[in-house]
């Protein structure tokens, strides 16, 4: 549970830095990617009890576990490449940034910015959609 609690101190802290910078795309991937990582500690310290009480208690409903397999998994791994997935937004950003110079159009970034925090969880989403129709059945055979 300490991880939790770090992780809403560190999106408390990222707030504060992050709120006075948004006037550029660097600031609003960077506030976006310290969301999606209090969003991964939360579904980790829930996928964490999941295995905790999964191990203790040996009768577990089958829709405990499909729960977990079909929301927890998919959420935890969208939050993880989401967050990867922003971090090189801000390697991107920087990069054109510096390659335009004097030229470069803030205003164009910050609205492309807006548009990729929009759209990046969709493609993700359809490709861990992807696995999932791989996935889910093989998980009703176990079951």
């Amino acid at each position: 549970m300490s991880e939790l609690y770090t992780a809403v101190v560190n999106l408390e802290i990222s707030e504060i830095s992050f709120c006075g910078n948004l006037h550029t795309a660097g600031g609003i991937y960077l506030l976006a990617s310290s969301i999606t990582s209090l969003l991964t500690v939360t579904m980790f310290t829930l996928k964490f009890w999941f295995v905790v009480l999964i191990q203790q208690y040996s009768i577990v409903r089958s829709s405990i576990l499909r729960t977990d397999c079909v929301f927890v998994g998919p959420v935890f791994k969208l939050c993880l490449y989401l967050d990867g997935w922003l971090n090189t937004c801000v390697a991107i950003e920087r990069t054109v940034n510096v390659s335009k110079g004097v030229n470069f159009d803030k205003k164009m970034s910050r609205h492309a910015a807006r548009w990729v925090i929009l759209i990046l969880p969709i493609f993700i989403m359809n490709y861990l959609n992807i696995q999932l129709t791989n996935v889910i059945p093989s998980i009703s055979v176990v079951i």
